[in-house]
């Protein structure tokens, strides 16, 4: 007759069991977190979108992206949940202090005469912003200090007449700057000088007191491509001369 052993029967481990469980809570207390921060995120951005439209300005979604949310959840919660807001234009009251809840702005434009050198002061970085629009007689050369903390800036707009040589050397601080337009500040020939040392800026607008003395200066800066010289008092023969020394730079007159 054969032997048999008689081994116990084995049990079942329990610990697949309770690692499971154990990566399943770990798991859904992540999810929690994530969702919690993207509610948090979308409220703030709402709010924000109101104190803008409440104010006559306007903004813009990023809607080149089809939202991965049904339609059902996207009519229930909003746009804020599902987009970034991209754009801002502001008119009227600016109290930039909410642009803190826009983490995503791309582009801005301030025109109104709120826009003082404490605003400025008081707007957060913005790391997506590239294109910034400022049009108020109340923004000054200190205000100016202000814009260093926005490194990702590629286009600097100002119409602002109390803006002067004296408030260029901070945009040297905006190390990704290539388009800067200047035509209705209060810069002069003195500043034209100060942007020869802006290696990264392709395109310039310059205003009515710059003249034939930045000639110099301006045929220097061969990475120009576009050199905008319509309100300048620069002379034919100085125009002349530019596009001598700066042959891929478009030059208008």
């Amino acid at each position: 007759m054969p032997l048999v052993s008689a081994l116990p029967a084995a049990r079942p481990s329990g610990r697949p069991f309770r690692y499971s469980l154990r990566f399943l809570l770990a798991a859904f207390a992540a999810l929690s977190v994530v969702l919690w921060l993207g509610v948090d995120r979308a409220h703030r951005q709402r709010d924000a979108v109101r104190h803008i439209l409440g104010s006559y300005g306007y903004v813009t979604y990023d809607e080149t992206h089809a939202s991965p949310a049904p339609v059902w959840l996207y009519d229930h919660l909003g746009i804020d949940f599902v987009h970034d807001v991209t754009a801002v234009e502001l008119f009227a009251d600016v109290d930039i202090r909410f642009l803190r809840d826009l983490p995503k702005v791309r582009y801005l434009n301030l025109s109104s005469n709120r826009v003082t050198d404490h605003a400025l002061r008081q707007m957060p970085p913005l790391a997506s912003l590239e294109e910034l629009h400022i049009w108020s007689d109340q923004t000054t050369d200190r205000g100016l200090v202000w814009l260093a903390s926005q490194t990702n800036l590629r286009k600097l707009s100002l119409v602002a007449e109390n803006v002067t040589d004296a408030g260029l050397p901070a945009l040297r601080k905006l190390p990704r700057l290539e388009d800067l337009d200047l035509a209705r500040t209060g810069v002069s020939d003195a500043g034209v000088g100060e942007l020869a040392r802006m290696p990264g800026v392709r395109y310039v607008a310059l205003p009515q007191r710059v003249t034939d003395a930045s000639v110099p200066a301006l045929a220097g800066m061969t990475q120009l491509r576009r050199l905008d010289l319509a309100a300048t008092r620069i002379s034919d023969q100085g125009v002349a001369d530019l596009k001598q020394a700066l042959p891929r730079c478009a030059i208008i007159r």
